[in-house]
């Protein structure tokens, strides 16, 4: 199996000169390991959006994907995102087995070095001729698949007056987003420019140290942006693209929606829609994680729609739909958590920023010819299934021994 399907492996921009390391290099090494044992490779040539990697994986019947991110962690950071056979992340019993077998393989094998080259720690051209290079195919049919699925007035959008501004967060986002963006009929330097300053990937992230589109003060170069334009909203990525959030101006600020707004918005969206195609709302699924807001069960009892929570991450969140999606033959409609990740549609089995931005700012148009906004929606919305309010946060602890207690008593009960 692994010589016929492989894996496919994807990067963000992330690196550190210092240590001459980089989430590229990593890739590499990766394909080099699968290539010495004689799997097929598909590693993409150049960085790209996190969900670009589940979709390819799927679409080729890979057998699993690897995306070399830390996401919206600090730049010192970097992580290795696994994705099974179905496309969705690893869970048990999976990732308990590739731990044991990491244990058991803590000496580099053989044959695995004779492919890189040195000293930049990619694969020499004899082994760069082994993989293939999904970028150009899989890009296109990504934005084929998720624009003609998941748009549904291109026109309408086309002809609007309403104004966006974007922002990279200094990530990867640009050049998929605003094709997304395109393909849904929006013109860029006519309905939405991106913020300059933040719109080219930089490893250093100069204007946000910590870049998660959440944190206080993370759109306040976009809101500036967003006001010389004139703009009637702001939309934001992580730095690889897999998670959105949006602001709308109200008088003369511009006030940012909470996860869970967000993802009560897309799914009120998402029903309506599956309803319109002619489909009964109680075949469509929306799930959301333990931590997320009550108002979705409501707005799916509101509508008549099938609805689930799971544990808290994609991993668990993207299972769970495909798991009742295939035991009740359901479709599924979205998938959110309240960390403003938002899974839209089955062929994506994970979160992704660049699908959902097309879908945010269709929506916004649609609610601007009803005569309201998005957040008028949601006052709406509010007033037909009832008022949730949330608040979270979080806790920063970098003493592991501590770590490890807090998270020992949390699974003993408290």
């Amino acid at each position: 199996a692994l010589r016929a399907r492989g894996v496919v492996v994807g990067y963000d921009a992330r690196k550190s000169d210092e240590f001459n390391v980089s989430s590229k290099r990593f890739a590499h090494l990766t394909a080099a390991v699968f290539l010495s044992k004689g799997a097929k490779v598909q590693l993409y040539s150049k960085f790209v959006a996190t969900p670009l990697v589940p979709f390819q994986l799927l679409k080729s019947e890979a057998l699993c994907g690897v995306v070399v991110t830390a996401s919206h962690n600090p730049k010192q950071d970097n992580g290795f995102k696994v994705y099974a056979s179905n496309g969705a992340q690893i869970c048990a019993p999976i990732d308990d087995e590739i731990a044991a077998c990491i244990a058991s393989n803590l000496k580099r094998w053989d044959g695995v070095a004779e492919l890189l080259d040195q000293p930049s720690g990619e694969l020499n051209s004899a082994a760069a001729s082994k993989v293939v290079d999904p970028y150009a195919t899989a890009t296109e049919d990504y934005f084929a698949a998720l624009s003609s699925s998941l748009c549904a007035a291109r026109g309408s959008n086309k002809a609007s007056a309403l104004k966006f501004v974007y922002t990279a967060m200094h990530g990867v986002g640009y050049p998929f987003t605003s094709r997304m963006m395109t393909e849904f009929g929006f013109e860029e330097g006519k309905h939405f420019w991106a913020t300059p300053e933040q719109n080219e990937p930089d490893p250093e992230f100069p204007t946000a140290a910590f870049p998660n589109p959440e944190e206080k003060g993370a759109l306040t170069l976009s809101m500036a942006c967003a006001a010389k334009h004139g703009a009637d909203y702001v939309i934001a990525n992580d730095p690889d693209a897999d998670r959105f959030t949006a602001a709308e101006k109200v008088g003369d600020k511009y006030l940012q929606f909470t996860g869970d707004e967000l993802g009560c918005l897309f799914a009120d969206w998402m029903v309506t829609k599956h309803c319109e195609s002619g489909k009964s709302a109680a075949s469509g699924l929306l799930v959301n994680s333990a931590v997320s807001s009550r108002m979705l069960a409501a707005i799916a009892k509101h509508h008549g729609c099938q609805y689930s929570d799971a544990l808290t991450g994609f991993k668990w969140l993207a299972n769970c739909s495909a798991k009742l999606c295939e035991e009740k033959s359901l479709t599924h409609l979205l998938a959110y958590e309240e960390a403003i990740g938002y899974q839209l549609s089955p062929m994506v089995k994970d979160k992704d920023g660049v699908s959902a931005s097309g879908v945010f700012c269709e929506m916004a148009v649609h609610w601007h010819a009803k005569g309201t906004t998005i957040r008028g929606r949601l006052d709406q919305l509010s007033k037909q299934v009832g008022y949730f309010a949330t608040h979270n946060g979080y806790f920063l602890c970098y003493d592991p021994e501590v770590m490890k207690k807090i998270f020992d008593d949390f699974r003993n009960g408290g």
